[in-house]
């Protein structure tokens, strides 16, 4: 099957910005699938709602963030297209940078292109514990730091356990 120039440019761009975007996520993407769902161009987008035409382009190719768009960008973009401000905006991890400690251990939280990273570290032990989770809704915030305490209690059990078990296996093969 071949591609047109049209689906080779925007394969292309996907991939520039899969490689450029800090969080390895195309951004944008509730803007973008809106306003293609609505069958909306830039130009009549633009014209509409009242915001630069370059603003939206500049969306629509990545080289702006929706959420760092000002409030009253997104209200006028989000009347246009019939959602609420909230379903354009894209997800972003709110324990990213999040850091603290606890039982003696110091921890923060990154973010991967699979999930959260918890990155714990007690003297000179130091280890990652990689979650599938992207932990992006901020009303759950106080749940998410309960998780960090969990997460550090998990591993140090099964950091005791493994132990055990290693001084349990060398008594009965010796």
């Amino acid at each position: 099957k071949t591609q047109t120039k049209q689906q080779l440019y925007y394969t292309w761009l996907i991939l520039d910005y899969i490689t450029k975007s800090r969080y390895n996520v195309f951004m944008n993407t509730e803007f973008m699938k809106k306003i293609q769902q609505r069958g909306i161009s830039q130009y009549a987008l633009s014209k509409r709602s009242g915001v630069p035409f370059s603003t939206i382009n500049g969306l629509a190719t990545g080289k702006h963030s929706i959420n760092k768009c000002s409030a009253e960008s997104v209200l006028k973009l989000a009347s246009i297209i019939g959602v609420s401000p909230e379903e354009l905006l894209d997800p972003s991890p709110v324990m990213e940078g999040i850091s603290g400690e606890y039982l003696g251990w110091s921890y923060k939280w990154t973010n991967s292109s699979e999930g959260m990273v918890l990155s714990i570290k007690k003297g000179k032990c130091k280890d990652t514990i990689r979650t599938h989770y992207k932990l992006n809704i901020p009303r759950e915030l106080h749940i998410y730091l309960c998780l960090t305490e969990m997460l550090i209690d998990r591993y140090i059990y099964e950091k005791e356990v493994g132990s055990e078990c290693r001084k349990l296996i060398r008594i009965f093969t010796n």
